[in-house]
């Protein structure tokens, strides 16, 4: 019985690979499953696979608004090189906002 249920639900459940990399440099992956619906393409999947692409556009303006922060005091020609330092040190910076992601749907060349 196993058996045959797998063979029927491999014919539409695949695996989805998920990628990260962080502000700090660090990377990390998961990975889950979706299920094919039907021939047009629709997929079910957990909505947790999805919520780290979600937070990466989120992440995309908070790390713009400190890159902004930083080239305006580099470009600051009324202090050192020192003070400048000192004033980057002390801005808010997230270790953990999400620079780059990946979903690898089962095959290459897919877009979701």
């Amino acid at each position: 019985m196993f058996a045959k249920a797998y063979e029927l639900a491999s014919q539409f459940t695949r695996p989805v690979v998920l990628s990260l990399r962080y502000f700090d440099g660090s990377v990390s992956c998961s990975n889950g499953a979706f299920v094919i619906l039907n021939s047009d393409g629709w997929i079910a999947t957990a909505k947790h696979m999805l919520d780290p692409v979600a937070a990466a556009q989120e992440h995309s303006g908070e790390i713009d608004k400190y890159n902004r922060q930083v080239a305006e005091i580099r470009a600051n020609q009324s202090l050192n090189e020192k003070q400048k330092q000192s004033k980057v040190s002390h801005l808010k910076v997230n270790p953990r906002w999400i620079t780059n992601h990946s979903l690898w749907w089962a095959q290459d060349n897919v877009n979701v």
